[in-house]
């Protein structure tokens, strides 16, 4: 659920009183795209007659348990621009938890006898 104290707009977060910690973030957030390789600029579309997929960029303050903020920036993707296939596959994260928990409790009982 969205505060609503934080900035709903680049404007908002770059004009307000913490546009320091907004544009840490926001820096911090692209470097980390960009080192991982997750995303690079481009002019048009590589595909003909489709438009680029759009971005949205979010902002939250989180409190910490050591009673700091964390400004955080979220870089979205606009899901109803994709198109199954073409701009990702259908991957179930969530198939992946049973063969976790499996392992998880072969190395539990494996290091404890």
């Amino acid at each position: 659920m969205r505060d609503p104290e934080d900035p709903k707009t680049i404007f908002e977060a770059l004009n307000g009183d913490d546009k320091k910690w907004w544009k840490l973030s926001g820096i911090a957030k692209g470097n980390n795209f960009l080192s991982r390789g997750a995303s690079k600029f481009v002019l048009k579309s590589p595909v003909p007659d489709r438009k680029l997929i759009g971005t949205e960029v979010l902002f939250k303050k989180k409190d910490e348990v050591d009673e700091t903020i964390r400004f955080k920036t979220i870089i979205a993707t606009l899901y109803y621009m994709q198109m199954p296939g073409v701009d990702y596959a259908e991957n179930s994260v969530q198939s992946l938890a049973p063969i976790r928990l499996v392992h998880a409790l072969i190395f539990y009982y494996d290091s404890h006898g």
